[in-house]
C-alpha cells in the first residue's frame, strides 16, 4: 500500500510540475505574443513615418521646381531689360549724333 502512496504522491508532484511548466510556456508564449504585438506597432509607426518624409520630399521638390521655374522666369524677364536698355543706349547715342548735327547746322547760320 506505500507502494501505491508513494507512486500517487510522485504522480500529484508529476502534474503539480507539469502544471506549473504549462503556465510557465503559457506565460512566456503570451509575453512573445505582445513583443509581436509591439514589434508589429513601431514597423507600423517606421512606415508612416517614412510615408511621411517620402511626402515632405515630393513637396520640396515641387518647391524647389516652382523656384527654378521663378528663376527661369527672372533671367528672361533680366534678359529683356538689358535688350531694352541697349536699345536706350544705342538711341541715346543716335539722339546725341543727331544734337551734334543740328548743333552744327546752327553754327552756319549766324544771324548778322
Amino acid at each position: 500500500m506505500n507502494k501505491v502512496k508513494d507512486s500517487v504522491q510522485v504522480m500529484e508532484t508529476s502534474a503539480a510540475d507539469t502544471n506549473e511548466s504549462f503556465d510557465k510556456i503559457f506565460a512566456s508564449i503570451t509575453e512573445l505574443a505582445q513583443i509581436v504585438r509591439d514589434v508589429n506597432e513601431a514597423f507600423e509607426e517606421i512606415s508612416n513615418q517614412t510615408q511621411e518624409v517620402t511626402d515632405q520630399a515630393a513637396n520640396i521638390s515641387a518647391v524647389v521646381e516652382q523656384a527654378s521655374d521663378s528663376m527661369e522666369e527672372i533671367a528672361a524677364s533680366s534678359e529683356e531689360q538689358l535688350a531694352s536698355m541697349e536699345t536706350i543706349s544705342q538711341s541715346t547715342g543716335q539722339l546725341e549724333n543727331m544734337a551734334k548735327e543740328l548743333l552744327d547746322y546752327v553754327k552756319k547760320f549766324k544771324l548778322k
